[in-house]
């Protein structure tokens, strides 16, 4: 009985003296943290909080204040007191809550004794639509708080009255369920029609206090709403795109190529570079054409070593004398890997130098070649993808930061984001199916590579925008016109004026080799014997081999001096040498294929990952000791 009176008298229970105990006070613990919070009429939450705490030869402590980004934001973070303090973000694993952590102390030392702070800060509130019932959820005790508290003071001043009865204020261990705070013995409250205040006494570690309630409608005025960002955005995106579009149409768009009936190519140009213009690059094909581009210039002969006068051709190249120092510089390096090993290159048998310079080939071949396009629309079309690109960043870093993201989050979706922008820009000429009237149709692949790495743009700049704006429809509008802008953007490509009319000549050769006549072609044979051998690299280069050697049925032609070897019974000069130049490539591009696999095969043995993960806990704040 005297037991009861005694527990009765310290308005105590037994579950209580447990929980008070907890303190040490020959350890770290808060002797008193006073809290005000005072809300305004838009959604926005001024917190001013004194701690004291005693030391016992720690650093000092520290404090983490929850948010939830897109939903609310901290800001304006003020520290008084002994000593430094610094401030990092940080998000808690498998949530959506992040956790702004105050660090209070000294870095190089620890102390003994009483520390006092004092805190601030400002919390803004976001509806996720003008149509949002208004609410209030506020943490009034971090819950997680690592050390106990002795005395704890929070009061919370409203703008309006409120019906209090409604509130839900719940405390406790939040690894536990909670309690009404108006049945918990270690508190006691008091409202007025605007105003709470509760005090805790000897609380234990990780005990909080959390207020969750409904507001009558319009409770808040001028809160800020994320669809009033989600337009903003949309609004950018849309003066970005009309930009890049007045760009297009004042620097992008090529006047109309002349065409000019040519029966040579342009001087100077080899199939290579031929390739490179029509093609807009090099390939494996072009740089075997060569082959016969040498030997057309007496540098090699080509031999058919297969001694049956039927089936494909057997082939190598034979070197009869060195490439001249006056040729561009690609040529010779090309030239020079082909007979590394030797003098013969056997096609059937590629030696690996000759492989390996293919890359430096193009390289060279990209260097050599006349600038395509005016210099000023290059310019304007850098200027529109560094723009999209910058966008990227500003959206995900500014927005993410005004909401209270970590900048470090969204400084890597921003990054992500802006590859698969690029991406897209450097393949979206896959939409193109000619350039300039002499490119070739797009390949089902490069086609595929656009639509996939847009899909994949759109998908992901989608997901990460809507977690900003909470608009799902509008961020995928966003991320439309993101493609469109990139693709708009990437076709600024306006031809220079000095390349016009090499263009049309060129497009005029292609015609000629396309459709001529016998009669001018008879004629050209007449002058120069050699022209069905000379125009026959270009001829494979444009994908027209088998309509030149056509034209060529009904015209008697001498055999090259540069081919050696047995024909194929049944195929004159022209078929032969039809036969040769695809058996050479086809022979030649299977074992580059064969090579490139082997090494992507390699690359892909030795190289290996690791990943790992990490867990987290309860929101609401909290804080300890250092």
């Amino acid at each position: 009985v005297i037991v009861c009176i005694i527990l009765s008298f310290m308005n105590v229970s037994h579950g209580n003296v447990a929980l008070a105990s907890d303190i040490d006070y020959d350890s770290t613990y808060i002797k008193s943290m006073d809290t005000k919070i005072t809300a305004k009429d838009n959604f926005t939450f001024h917190v001013e909080r004194k701690v004291k705490a005693y030391l016992s030869n720690d650093h000092g402590i520290f404090l983490n204040i929850n948010y939830q980004p897109g939903v609310s934001r901290i800001y304006n973070i003020d520290v008084k007191g002994p000593y430094d303090h610094d401030i990092s973000l940080s998000s808690e694993s498998n949530s959506k809550l992040g956790i702004k952590t105050i660090k209070l102390g000294d870095e190089d030392n620890t102390h003994v004794g009483f520390r006092t702070w004092k805190i601030s800060y400002d919390i803004k509130g976001f509806k996720q639509s003008n149509n949002d019932k208004d609410y209030l959820s506020l943490s009034l005790i971090p819950a997680y708080f690592e050390l106990p508290i002795q005395h704890a003071k929070t009061t919370v001043i409203l703008p309006k009255s409120v019906n209090w009865s409604k509130a839900n204020i719940l405390s406790g261990h939040p690894d536990s369920k909670p309690d009404d705070l108006r049945t918990d013995s270690l508190f006691t409250y008091k409202t007025t029609s605007k105003t709470l205040e509760i005090v805790g006494r000897d609380l234990p570690s990780k005990y909080g206090v959390n207020l969750q309630m409904s507001l009558p409608s319009g409770y808040w005025t001028d809160a800020s709403s994320r669809n009033n960002y989600a337009y903003f955005i949309l609004s950018v995106f849309i003066i970005l795109l009309i930009i890049i579009l007045i760009c297009f149409f004042k620097y992008g768009r090529d006047q109309k190529t002349v065409e000019v009936i040519e029966f040579y190519p342009p001087e100077n140009m080899d199939p290579m570079m031929l390739g490179d213009i029509v093609n807009g690059k090099v390939r494996d094909e072009d740089i075997i054409s060569m082959f016969f581009y040498f030997a057309n210039q007496g540098l090699v002969e080509i031999k058919n070593v297969n001694k049956k006068s039927s089936g494909k051709p057997k082939i190598e190249i034979i070197k009869l004398k060195n490439i001249s120092e006056t040729a561009p510089k690609y040529q010779q390096e090309l030239f020079n890997a082909i007979f590394k090993s030797g003098k013969v290159f056997k096609t059937y048998k590629v030696n690996e130098k000759f492989i390996d310079c293919l890359t430096s080939v193009r390289t060279g071949v990209r260097e050599a070649r006349p600038n395509l396009y005016d210099k000023k629309a290059k310019q304007v079309q850098t200027l529109a993808l560094c723009g999209i690109i910058s966008l990227i960043y500003i959206i995900f870093m500014g927005i993410g930061f005004y909401f209270g993201d970590s900048v470090l989050v969204m400084s890597i979706f921003a990054t992500i984001c802006s590859i698969l922008a690029y991406c897209v820009a450097k393949n979206c000429s896959a939409l193109q199916s000619k350039k300039n009237d002499l490119g070739t149709n797009t390949s089902l692949v490069n086609r595929v590579v656009f639509i996939g790495f847009s899909l994949v743009l759109m998908g992901f700049f989608t997901s990460k925008l809507h977690l900003l704006i909470n608009n799902r429809l509008i961020s995928a509008i966003c991320s439309l016109l993101l493609v469109v802008s990139l693709v708009t953007s990437e076709l600024i490509k306006k031809t220079d004026k000095n390349i016009l009319s090499l263009l049309g000549r060129i497009k005029g050769f292609k015609t000629f080799i396309k459709t001529a006549e016998l009669d001018k072609l008879n004629m050209l044979v007449e002058e120069n014997p050699a022209y069905f051998y000379n125009i026959l690299p270009y001829a494979y280069t444009f994908g027209l081999t088998d309509k030149w050697v056509k034209h060529f049925e009904s015209i008697p032609l001498q055999n090259p001096e540069w081919m050696v070897g047995k024909m194929i019974d049944g195929y004159n000069t022209a078929a032969f040498l039809d036969v040769v130049i695809n058996t050479t490539v086809e022979k030649v591009t299977d074992q580059i294929i064969s090579e490139n696999c082997k090494t992507i095969s390699a690359s892909l043995n030795s190289s290996g990952g690791s990943s790992n993960s990490s867990g987290g806990g309860f929101g609401g704040g909290g804080g300890g000791a250092w």
